[in-house]
C-alpha cells in the first residue's frame, strides 16, 4: 500500500489572509475605489484638464500611463501594498515618474477638496484581476473609477515631466480608501 501523506495545515485562516480577503482590508486591491494623495496628505491626484494639459482616455497604452510600484520605505518586490505606504510610481522606462504637485501638473487639487474635478482612482493591470492584492513591482494602470480616463505622465498631458529620481511630497505618494 502506497503511503498518504496527510497536509498539516487546517481549516484556519490566518489573520494577514483574513485581512487581504475581508471587508476594509488595508491592502490596496485592483479595482478597488481609491484616492491618490501626496506622502504629508495635502494634495490629491486629479486627470480633468483642471490639472493636466489633455484628459487621457483609458484605452491610451504607452510608457507614461503604465507604472511600476516602488516602494520609498525600502519594501521588497513582491509585498503586498498597504494603504500605510509610501511609494512611487515609475513609468516602464524607468525614467519618469507621477507626481501631483505644480512641479508637473497645471495646479495642485486639495486633498479636501470634493467636486466634480476630484476623481476616484482605480489600479488595473494586464496580469492581474480586480480582488486581487497590488504588489511591489507589480505594472499597473491607474484609472478613474468609471474607467474612462487614465494618468499619463507623459510631455502630452503634464507641464513637466518628472525625472524618477526626484524624491518629493508630490511624487511620494499614498494611498486612501474612499468609502
Amino acid at each position: 500500500p502506497e503511503e498518504v501523506l496527510m497536509d498539516e495545515r487546517t481549516d484556519q485562516v490566518s489573520e494577514e489572509e483574513e485581512e487581504v480577503q475581508g471587508k476594509g482590508s488595508k491592502y490596496i486591491k485592483y479595482g478597488e475605489a481609491l484616492k491618490v494623495v501626496s506622502r504629508d496628505r495635502s494634495v490629491q491626484m486629479d486627470v480633468s484638464k483642471e490639472t493636466m494639459k489633455v484628459e487621457q482616455v483609458a484605452s491610451h497604452d504607452s510608457w507614461a500611463t503604465r507604472f511600476t510600484v516602488r516602494s520609498r520605505e525600502g519594501k521588497e518586490d513582491g509585498e503586498l501594498v498597504t494603504f500605510d505606504d509610501v511609494v512611487q510610481l515609475v513609468t516602464i522606462q524607468g525614467d519618469k515618474c507621477v507626481d501631483i504637485s505644480q512641479n508637473a501638473l497645471k495646479t495642485e487639487i486639495s486633498v479636501s477638496a470634493e467636486s466634480s474635478r476630484t476623481r476616484t482612482m482605480t489600479f488595473t493591470s494586464q496580469d492581474n484581476t480586480d480582488g486581487d492584492c497590488v504588489k511591489f513591482g507589480d505594472v499597473v494602470k491607474l484609472l478613474t473609477k468609471d474607467r474612462k480616463s487614465c494618468f499619463d505622465a507623459g510631455g502630452a498631458c503634464v507641464l513637466n515631466e518628472i525625472p524618477s529620481t526626484s524624491n518629493t511630497y508630490g511624487n511620494s505618494l499614498r494611498f486612501e480608501p474612499v468609502v
